[in-house]
């Protein structure tokens, strides 16, 4: 069996702001948002940090609020400087797996009152240790770290499909997959020992419509699948397959495509 290592080049392509925004809208949309702003309760007195802020859209709900937004992605970070209006708030290329360094090469100085961060810290599997330190160590005593990202059993049934379809082709899902999905005790954990008091941490079952279909949400979030399958590969041909097998879980004739989603939504304190 073929073992690779994950890749998530998708987010440098050109149109992937493009993409994202036509695909995967519904993670910004008000009523999938409300409980993690809830969490962070920011005040206009407040200095926040975005982590994983892509094109900005729910960046820019901060209104009145000091905020830098920040992304590995540079394509992102382009398009939420295209089109901010608000001068309160600032976008920066920053690797949320080098939180102080990147800061520091932006030119980002000081201490965050609030860091938020929606459905991005399941991209950073490489390390989930290292975001969280660098998190605390931006953040004053005292101040807040709220989120929400993929939980465990988040995508339940599509992954699943995916890895198989993988394994018939001879690689390792495993080693390939990027996803970072942990359970509540697991981030706990992670948050303890890093210097937070966990205020509340729960995994949130949400099922997404796809009105676009799966392919669509497959073609817009699993590109280090169809990279590890090599160049010239046939993605479509994988995709074939991941729609098959999940047709019978995803899929009704009135109602279309929907995916399982499990969000992973905490509020921790600095000490």
């Amino acid at each position: 069996m073929t073992i690779l290592k994950p890749n998530t080049d998708g987010w440098t392509r050109p149109d992937q702001s493009t993409i994202y925004k036509t695909n995967a809208s519904y993670i910004w949309s008000p009523a999938n948002v409300a409980d993690v702003l809830a969490l962070l309760d920011s005040s206009q007195s407040d200095r926040v940090l975005d982590i994983g802020c892509g094109s900005g859209e729910l960046t820019a709900r901060l209104v009145g609020v000091e905020v830098i937004g920040t992304d590995v992605s540079d394509v992102m970070i382009d398009q939420a400087r295209r089109t901010s209006n608000d001068g309160k708030i600032k976008y920066y290329v920053v690797d949320g797996l080098d939180i102080v360094g990147g800061l520091r090469r932006a030119g980002v100085d000081g201490l965050f009152d609030r860091v938020f961060s929606n459905a991005a810290l399941h991209w950073m599997k490489s390390d989930p240790g290292a975001v969280v330190k660098g998190i605390r160590q931006v953040l004053k005593p005292g101040g807040i770290f709220a989120a929400e990202y993929g939980g465990y059993r988040n995508l339940v049934g599509v992954r699943s499909a995916v890895h198989a379809a993988l394994r018939r082709r001879g690689i390792d899902p495993i080693a390939i997959d990027p996803f970072y999905f942990p359970t509540p005790k697991q981030y706990s954990a992670i948050l303890s020992q890093s210097g937070f008091y966990v205020n509340h941490i729960e995994n949130v079952p949400r099922v997404i419509p796809l009105p676009n279909g799966l392919r669509s949400w497959l073609q817009t979030f699993g590109n280090a699948y169809v990279v590890a399958l090599g160049p010239g590969a046939d993605g479509e041909a994988l995709w074939d397959e991941v729609e098959d097998e999940c047709r019978v879980d995803n899929y009704t004739e009135d109602e279309g495509w929907s995916i399982m989603y499990m969000r992973l939504r905490f509020r921790a304190t600095a000490v």
